[in-house]
């Protein structure tokens, strides 16, 4: 965590003791075992993803211990996911590609001095990752190098309540959240005793480049926008970013798309446009960028059904594409909600085909000099990368407890990446949570307010609608314990 970023005081508020971590095999050695697993140009991507799934008590399962039901069922998934159990090493052409050895997977068993309700309370405002990392393995985030991190690595941690807590995480090259979701699912469905419902697809030549290449686009997404006179994630003057959210529920929503659509200009709108439209005009209304300055919005298109011929269902790997927005702060200041969401419907248009090919291809071209990530790396206000994690089917990760009553990625969004994630209790609200310098979120509640004060839509702002989410599901924990006795 970058010293400009918000630090808690409380990580230390109790203690996690974690058993030495072992290796999970697959309970038959693969038939692959020793070969060459080949990775696509989507694959080589350089980052870890830990997410925390937290998980009640009950009586269907008092006497049944998590640790056991889940190593003994990521030995078995893992017999279908074999790739997981390799290691990644680099190919000569300077791109990644697994040794499918069947090492396997890294598991830590873990005590926990807490309750979960204890445990939540900490993360009311999403900013202890101090005491997050004490939940997730420890090899899965202290070393820099992507390639010394495992492929996969499970931790189960026992709260005092009955409750535990599954940390997990992924090596990006293996697959995208999608893909993940699929494969937690899968080892849920194995540990209740049922058959996988999606078998994984594992070809991953079916996104090899053409040969010869083809770059029929400009990808504008990787290239770079720089601003003169608006604050980086560099600059001394920024020396306070602070993490918060902005929790927008179904009706909020709702209430904006009636707003969009009845400015005209289009016929119908989803949840993610007219939420990533209003987010990039009230970040770049708040971080100060001059109108006459360029400004991106990135973010992620999954790409499977998008193919000629589609993915085949259960495509475990990396098949997303960034789309690209781009407009001057003036033209997002001035012309309305409806017209930053009719650029965002545009960016998403263009991801077909044709476009996937030529993008593939033009990885192809460009590597190892450049990587599919070269590009999102942002350097100043001018790019902003939105994360969605709104439909991401994480929440039925079931292992025979019920679905997880809360769960959020570890990592914490940073001055050039928000995260989106599912909010109120049907779920189809969504929590935006980003990080601004401390400036900017008095600009952003000067915002808020006057769009309350006009009588628009009037999504909640971070502090009192978040604290309680977390209160809520803390009283749910403790109440579950209670009965579970």
């Amino acid at each position: 965590m970058s010293s400009r970023q918000a630090e808690s005081s409380s990580g230390s508020f109790c203690a996690v003791k974690c058993k030495e971590a072992k290796l999970v095999a697959p309970s038959l050695p693969p038939t692959a075992r020793d070969c060459i697993y080949w990775l696509s140009n989507l694959d080589q991507i350089p980052l870890y993803v830990n997410v925390l799934f937290f998980y009640q008590p009950n009586k269907i399962n008092k006497t049944a211990d998590p640790v056991i039901v889940l190593q003994k069922a990521l030995a078995q998934v893992l017999l279908h996911y074999y790739p997981l159990a390799g290691r990644l090493e680099f190919s000569s052409d300077g791109k990644c590609h697994v040794i499918s050895s069947g090492e396997g997977a890294v598991f830590v068993e873990a005590e926990a001095d807490a309750t979960i309700s204890d445990v939540l309370a900490q993360f009311e405002l999403d900013t202890n990752m101090e005491y997050a990392q004490k939940l997730i393995c420890k090899s899965a985030w202290e070393s820099n190098n992507v390639l010394d991190r495992p492929m996969l690595s499970i931790q189960v941690t026992r709260f005092k309540c009955g409750g535990f807590c599954v940390g997990a995480g992924i090596n990006h090259y293996m697959c995208d959240g999608v893909a993940f979701s699929e494969f937690l699912n899968s080892l849920g469905e194995i540990a209740r005793g049922v058959s996988i419902s999606i078998q994984p697809a594992l070809d991953r030549t079916l996104l090899k480049a053409r040969d010869p290449l083809q770059i029929e686009f400009p990808h504008f997404e990787y290239t770079e926008i720089v601003q003169n006179n608006s604050p980086t994630a560099d600059d001394p003057s920024v020396d306070d970013i602070v993490y918060s959210s902005l929790c927008f529920d179904s009706k909020h929503i709702a209430l904006m798309k009636k707003h969009v659509l009845g400015e005209g200009l289009l016929n119908t709108c989803t949840s993610f446009e007219v939420m990533s439209a209003f987010i990039w005009r009230i970040r770049t209304k708040a971080l100060g960028v001059e109108s006459s300055e360029m400004t991106k919005l990135l973010f992620a298109v999954d790409g499977r059904s998008r193919l000629c011929p589609p993915l085949p269902e259960g495509y475990h790997g990396n098949a997303v594409m960034t789309a690209c927005s781009i407009a001057s702060a003036r033209e997002l200041t001035d012309l309305g909600l409806s017209y930053a969401v009719k650029l965002v419907q545009e960016a998403k248009a263009m991801i077909n085909d044709k476009y996937m090919r030529s993008k593939i291809d033009y990885f192809e071209k460009t590597s190892p000099r450049r990587s599919p990530t070269a590009g999102l790396s942002i350097v100043s206000s001018a790019a902003h990368y939105i994360s969605s994690w709104s439909r991401l089917p994480f929440h039925k990760a079931d292992y025979g407890w019920g679905q997880p009553i809360h769960y959020f990625p570890v990592e914490p969004p940073t001055l050039d990446v928000t995260k989106f994630l599912p909010y109120g209790k049907d779920s189809k609200g969504i929590k935006v949570y980003m990080a601004l310098p401390s400036f900017a979120w008095n600009t952003v509640k000067s915002i808020l307010q006057q769009h309350q004060n006009q009588q628009q839509p009037n999504p909640v702002f971070s502090g009192k609608l978040v604290h309680e989410n977390f209160r809520a599901c803390a009283r749910q924990c403790s109440l579950a314990a209670t009965s579970a006795e």
